[in-house]
């Protein structure tokens, strides 16, 4: 059963669309379901929907299937109340959503490298832009300043891509057992933050 906190993707099977996702994180559990509150977005689910529930467990990208049992409106978001159907198996070999934000201005500090660019983020991990050399698989830590505080954790290079010269994007995925890491929080409220900004410039308020 997956914990309290744990962050999550929610997809409609039924829509191609990449963008067809809710995320959110994990605020229930029980012996059977568990509850997920989600930034609400154009997508709807309604009790009895068949979704697919993505999610990181032992550094392993999870998906899981499963049926919308009871959804809510709370405060800004949606509790969806979620029984699985099945275990969950490896999705490592699909795209994992992830939510631009190169044109938030939000920068990074990578293995003491400061002011790298935040290109985007998802569940399991992130992109920087930075000028530093660093190989696949190297353990590192990094921070991000947000809403007047510091969030610190320990990722791993997972991709490498020169985008200019001198300057290369790098992709890094948590490592959770990491200690006192809470970067991951510190990106999944970045991620709404930027998924809410997405939804006011498209309805033009």
């Amino acid at each position: 059963m997956l914990r309290i906190d744990t962050p999550v993707q929610l997809q409609d099977p039924r829509i191609t669309d990449r963008r067809a996702f809710l995320t959110g994180r994990v605020v229930e559990t029980t012996a059977k379901n568990f509850a997920g509150d989600f930034i609400v977005t154009g997508l709807e689910i309604a009790p009895d929907d068949d979704l697919v529930v993505y999610y990181e467990a032992r550094h392993k990208f999870m998906q899981q299937a499963a049926r919308a049992v009871s959804v809510t409106e709370v405060e800004d978001a949606l509790r969806i109340e979620l029984m699985p159907v099945g275990d969950p198996v490896a999705a490592e070999g699909r795209e994992v959503y992830r939510v631009p934000c190169s044109g938030a201005g939000i920068l990074a500090v990578l293995d003491g490298e400061a002011d790298c660019p935040l290109l985007d983020v998802s569940a399991c991990g992130f992109a920087v832009n930075a000028t530093a050399e660093h190989a696949i698989g190297k353990t590192l830590q990094a921070s991000i300043d947000w809403d007047d505080k510091t969030y610190t954790g320990t990722a791993c290079i997972q991709s490498v891509r020169s985008i200019s010269r001198g300057r290369t994007r790098y992709g890094l995925r948590f490592l959770d057992d990491a200690g006192d890491n809470n970067l991951q929080e510190c990106l999944m409220k970045i991620s709404m933050a930027v998924e809410r900004q997405h939804l006011k410039n498209q309805s033009g308020r």
